[in-house]
């Protein structure tokens, strides 16, 4: 799978599909061609990476849970990332569900268990948080 969250490179891909769309245009004035684009989200991790401490507390809370750590970026319309770009840096979390956005959605009891314990261990160590700097 292709990782690809570079910011200049998804303009540039933006920039592409635009001179493409003006060029057919220009080719076949015949038909009514028009391309708008609307960015919906950010990526989140330049904001993360300005506060690193946030990811800090993420990683320990799982240690304190036992569960280990795989951190993989996603490219996703996530509640994470517009409250990032609104100056709240936020992570997604695991949530231990399965098969998402399917008929077979689910969680298995013990990873909704093991969600609950890292996300008290987050409200535990977020609260002794006095600053992210």
């Amino acid at each position: 799978m292709i990782r690809d969250h570079d910011k200049e490179k998804f303009e540039a891909k933006k920039t592409l599909l635009k001179d493409l769309t003006r060029k057919l245009a220009e080719e076949e004035s015949r038909a009514d061609i028009s391309l708008t684009i609307k960015d919906s989200y950010e990526n989140m991790r330049p904001y993360l990476e300005k506060t690193p401490k946030v990811m800090e507390i993420v990683r320990e809370a799982y240690r304190q849970a036992g569960i280990p750590i795989s951190e993989e970026p996603i490219r996703g319309g996530t509640d994470g990332a517009r409250l990032s770009v609104r100056g709240l840096p936020c992570p997604n979390v695991f949530t231990g569900g399965l098969n998402y956005h399917s008929v077979y959605e689910c969680i298995p009891i013990p990873s909704l268990e093991a969600a609950a314990e890292v996300a008290l261990s987050l409200v535990k160590l977020s609260a002794e948080v006095k600053t992210l700097k």
